[in-house]
C-alpha cells in the first residue's frame, strides 16, 4: 500500500488583535513574494478572510489565509486543468521536513503568542476500484465489515496522547473518495474522456488540546516539532500505525 499526500495545513490559533497580513506571513514562510494577494478589512460570514496570499515555490502551491483568530498555511500539489484532484502525489516525509525547517526559521515578531497549534496532513492511497479502496480501509482499521457490502465508508476517531508535558489530540478521519474528471468538446458539448479515481483518504489532524495556556515562539517551535514527529511516526512506509503509536 503506497501512501502519498495531497495537502498539508499548519494552523496558528491567535487572538483577534492579530494584524499581520497573509502576504507578510507568506514571504516569511517561503522566502519569496506571493503571486496573488487580497485584503478584506470588513470580513463577513460569507467572506471571513482578512487577507489571503498564494504562489508557487519549488513546484508546490503555497496558500496563507488570515481569518479572525487563526492563521492557515497550506502546501498543496499543483493540479493542471483536466487532471484529477489526487493525480499529483506529494512525497510525505520531505514535505514534513520542509514544514519543520520553515517553522524553525520564523521571526519572533511575525506570529506572536498563540493559544493552540495544529498540523493537518491529508494523505491517500490510490485504489484500482471502489471495492479495492473499501477493502483497504476495512483491513487497515480491522473493521468487522464485508468490503463488497459497504458503501460511503468513513471512520473518525481521536486517540489523545501526552508527550513532553504537551497534551495533543490525534484525530484521524478515514474515508473512501471517488473523484471524476470529464473532458468535454466545446463545439459539440460531448464528453470526450471520462476519468474515475478511487482512493483511501486519511486526514491526520494533530493539534494541542484547547486550554488557557499560551505559547511563545520558542514553545511553538517545540510543540510543532512534537506534532510533526507524531505525524511522521504514524506514517510507516506502506502502513499507517495510528493504532499502535
Amino acid at each position: 500500500m503506497e501512501w502519498y499526500a495531497s495537502r498539508f495545513q499548519v494552523v496558528w490559533f491567535v487572538d483577534d488583535k492579530f494584524n499581520v497580513t497573509a502576504s507578510k506571513v507568506f514571504e516569511e514562510l517561503t522566502n519569496q513574494e506571493p503571486d496573488h494577494t487580497s485584503r478584506n478589512p470588513n470580513p463577513t460570514p460569507n467572506d471571513p478572510y482578512l487577507s489571503k496570499a498564494r504562489g508557487l515555490s519549488h513546484d508546490l502551491q503555497h496558500r496563507v489565509q488570515v481569518v479572525p483568530g487563526r492563521v492557515n498555511w497550506f502546501i498543496e500539489s499543483v493540479i493542471e486543468k483536466n487532471e484529477l484532484p489526487k493525480s499529483k502525489k506529494l512525497e510525505i516525509k520531505p514535505n514534513l521536513k520542509l514544514i519543520r525547517n520553515r517553522i524553525s526559521e520564523l521571526n519572533e515578531s511575525l506570529i506572536g503568542t498563540t493559544n493552540r497549534l495544529s498540523v493537518v496532513s491529508t494523505i491517500f492511497s490510490p485504489g484500482t476500484s471502489l471495492l479495492a479502496a473499501n477493502r483497504k480501509i476495512v483491513e487497515l482499521c480491522n473493521l468487522p465489515l464485508c468490503p463488497e457490502e459497504v458503501q460511503d465508508l468513513s471512520l473518525q476517531l481521536n486517540i489523545k496522547k501526552r508527550k513532553e508535558n504537551v497534551e495533543i489530540n490525534r484525530l484521524a478521519r478515514f474515508s473512501v473518495q471517488t473523484n471524476y474528471s470529464l473532458l468535454v468538446d466545446a463545439l459539440t458539448n460531448q464528453t470526450i474522456q471520462r476519468k474515475e479515481q478511487h482512493v483511501l483518504e486519511v486526514v491526520l489532524d494533530f493539534n494541542t488540546v484547547p486550554s488557557d495556556q499560551t505559547f511563545d515562539l520558542k514553545q511553538q517551535k517545540h510543540i510543532f516539532g512534537i506534532l510533526l514527529d507524531e505525524t511522521d511516526a504514524v506514517i510507516k512506509g506502506s502502513n499507517i500505525e495510528f493504532f499502535n503509536t
